[in-house]
């Protein structure tokens, strides 16, 4: 090939790159993990032949994602804990929730079955992400809990907000707390949203009903993943998506986001949680010390 050849492949090249460019626009996926109703299930049951769930194969399932994308956001939507006291595996939960360390957690009305200062003192020793935006602790000496946080990926920066529905303490003991009801408050949570995100989650701890009923009247908000109701279900709301993903971790989760410029590509799946994913054997170990140990205090 001669000189004047040359020259003519590589403006051509330079060209079609440029084009490439601006056909492509600003693009990028984003890969999100969610999880939700987890409630404390530590490890699968083996009570069935083809059994789901477990904190313990859950972690080992994440772990592989997390090898395969790197950049993955990790999110949960609440009830966390048993719906029962259990110190000892509740606190076990926060370290095994701390160890996959999560973007930002919802706060469910199981998260007080141990008490306000059981649950601060959990938080405060693992660090947990966990938002709410509407519960208030009557106690000035109670810590509060933050309402949104902030990350970035690539080009884009995500919020995340979270909320529980008020009618979900329905049935629960909790005394010195106040919930103001969700509706009241997201207009004054979303003020509070700079104008340089570019994509917005609610993390909504109440029924699948009622998330959808908050995305049709809030459409600045993006994606919801709602949970407390034991269901796995997706719902597609013009250029807004719905999910939940169901109980005890027999499932995660997975959305994966295609964005081009202002425009986003939903694409909802579930990943079974089943024996193809060994248990974690750290954990496993974890839980056998506890068992054997059923006195120790948290």
């Amino acid at each position: 090939m001669d000189v004047f050849s040359t020259k003519k492949f590589l403006i051509a090249a330079i060209i079609i790159s440029f084009l490439s460019l601006i056909a492509d626009g600003n693009t990028q996926d984003l890969f999100v993990v969610y999880t939700g109703n987890l409630n404390g299930y530590l490890e699968p049951c083996n009570c069935q032949q083809a059994y789901l769930g477990g904190m313990t194969r859950l972690i080992t399932a994440v772990d592989s994602l997390r090898r395969e994308h790197p950049d993955l956001i990790l999110l949960d939507s609440g009830d966390f804990f048993k719906s029962y006291p259990l110190p000892a595996g509740n606190w076990l939960m926060m370290e095994m929730m701390a160890y996959l360390d999560y973007e930002a957690i919802a706060l469910g009305e199981q998260e007080l079955v141990e008490g306000s200062k059981f649950l601060i003192r959990a938080l405060n020793n693992f660090s947990l992400p966990v938002l709410n935006g509407n519960l208030r602790f009557n106690s000035n000496d109670e810590q509060q809990f933050t309402a949104s946080t902030f990350i970035q990926r690539g080009d884009f920066q995500i919020g995340i907000v979270s909320l529980v529905d008020s009618a979900s303490f329905k049935f629960s003991a909790v005394e010195r707390l106040t919930v103001i009801p969700e509706q009241i408050i997201l207009s004054e949570v979303l003020k509070k949203i700079p104008p340089t995100v570019d994509l917005l989650f609610l993390l909504y701890h109440g029924t699948f009903e009622k998330a959808v009923v908050l995305a049709e009247k809030f459409p600045e908000i993006d994606v919801i993943i709602a949970g407390h109701a034991q269901i796995m279900t997706a719902s597609n709301l013009r250029d807004q998506i719905v999910v939940q993903n169901g109980f005890d971790g027999e499932y995660l989760g997975i959305l994966e986001i295609d964005i081009q410029d202002s425009d986003y590509v939903f694409t909802n799946s579930a990943l079974p949680i089943d024996e193809k994913f060994s248990e974690h054997l750290y954990f496993k170990n974890r839980i056998r010390q506890i068992v054997s140990d059923n006195n120790r205090k948290y």
